[in-house]
């Protein structure tokens, strides 16, 4: 149930939470799909068609099965508290994902608590599309060029290419670890 102020109406469903310290910081770069927390927020419900015809926000985030969506002014107001993954293939991508970014990170000079250097955040970003470490000039200057969809497509298509080069390879007969290279 959420309290509106004047009444308190039951909810159900998922909740679409913006922490404002950035994620970089604190329990939040520790979280992993799949996890349970705990978080002092401030919820309500998305506000529906404000105009005639408009954007419906609650609708199009209903398709989701985002019920609520709230805000948290601190990642110290976040605390982990179970992890239950919904899908084990899912929790298997995130840390294959996880285990590049980490990798990235070792590799390349300049990264500074488990966050990548400049050159590392762009490279994460191609291999994987985690924009998250993108700086705001790189980012920037991907949008003046009109090219940022590059740094999140372009993960997704390298992981899918890599995918399928490892299943091509295992069925030619190749040992299951010759493709373990790709990742």
């Amino acid at each position: 149930t959420i309290g509106t102020g004047r009444s308190v109406e039951p909810v159900e469903g998922r909740v679409r939470l913006s922490v404002r310290d950035g994620g970089r910081e604190g329990v939040l770069s520790e979280l992993r799909y799949g996890d349970e927390v705990g978080v002092w927020a401030r919820l309500r419900i998305p506000d529906g068609r404000r105009n005639p015809g408009g954007f419906d926000a609650r609708q199009y985030l209903r398709v989701d099965g985002i019920a609520l969506a709230g805000s948290c002014k601190s990642a110290l107001l976040v605390e982990r508290t179970g992890h239950r993954p919904p899908s084990r293939f899912l929790d298997a991508c995130f840390r294959v994902r996880r285990g590049i970014l980490a990798r990235v990170a070792r590799v390349l000079p300049g990264a500074r608590n488990g966050c990548p250097s400049p050159d590392g955040a762009l490279l994460a970003a191609f291999l994987v599309g985690a924009t998250g470490y993108v700086s705001e000039s790189d980012e920037e200057a991907f949008i003046a060029g009109g090219t940022y969809h590059i740094l999140a497509i372009s993960g997704l298509h390298v992981a899918l290419l890599a995918g399928l080069l490892h299943a091509a390879l295992g069925a030619l007969g190749w040992p299951s670890y010759a493709g373990r290279w790709l990742i």
